[in-house]
């Protein structure tokens, strides 16, 4: 489950000012990581509070993700590692990205992954992806790779606005890192991107890269490369 916590709906019912929507200005502390409990001093008062935030389900993903309300970034952990992820302005950058855009290139083998843009990834990682602000059908790199067993082998890559938070990974000589999980039993690697941005037709700082493979049939009318 997708989740965020509202500290000012909480704040509100603890404080009795009575309505859940009423703005309570706050500033967080210190967050406990074991018990999710989180120290906030009131602004107008100074008074400090702990608070145990209720949690609001937004939308299913393998991996939940959660923010404070005012936060533009979201928190993943994945094995041990720490990803601050930007949502609002990863799906931004996508929704401004030419519809024809697809990461590929226009040989046989791109355009037939091209072609079933709504049936690859699966629906468990399409899922995943849309929670982080990704648009599925528009991966950001595209890698055919060979005809394999039940199909051809491609790598879909996309990328987001995110980066690790470096207390929670060891980062090696070149400032990398690499995190892998499974997701509907698919192997997904999610790493740091630096350097020159690639071409995807936005910008996004920092950047994330999360790719994985896909085995796809072949469906173009045109003779299957072998």
């Amino acid at each position: 489950m997708l989740k965020a916590y509202s500290i000012e709906s909480q704040l509100c019912k603890e404080i009795g000012v009575g309505h859940p929507l009423y703005d309570v200005p706050f500033t967080v502390l210190a967050t406990c990581d074991s018990c999710d409990d989180v120290l906030v001093e009131l602004k107008k008062t100074g008074q400090r509070r702990q608070i145990h935030p209720t949690w609001e389900g937004l939308q299913e993903a393998p991996f939940p993700l959660s923010r404070m309300i005012g936060d533009p970034w979201y928190t993943l952990k994945i094995d041990g590692a720490i990803i601050r992820v930007d949502v609002d302005s990863t799906k931004a950058a996508y929704d401004k990205r030419d519809l024809s855009s697809y990461g590929g290139c226009d040989c046989g083998n791109c355009m037939n992954l091209a072609a079933q843009k709504e049936l690859f990834p699966s629906n468990d990682i399409r899922r995943w992806l849309s929670a982080l602000g990704i648009n599925p059908s528009r991966p950001t790199d595209v890698t055919h790779y060979a005809p394999v067993k039940g199909g051809h082998l491609y790598s879909m890559t996309y990328h987001i606005r995110g980066r690790f938070d470096e207390s929670s990974v060891s980062l090696d000589l070149y400032g990398y890192f690499t995190v892998s999980l499974e997701v509907d039993g698919e192997p997904i690697t999610v790493k740091n991107s630096i350097g020159p941005p690639p071409e995807i037709g936005f910008e996004l700082d920092p950047m994330l890269q999360i790719s994985f493979m896909v085995v796809v049939p072949w469906v173009l009318g045109s003779s299957e490369p072998t």
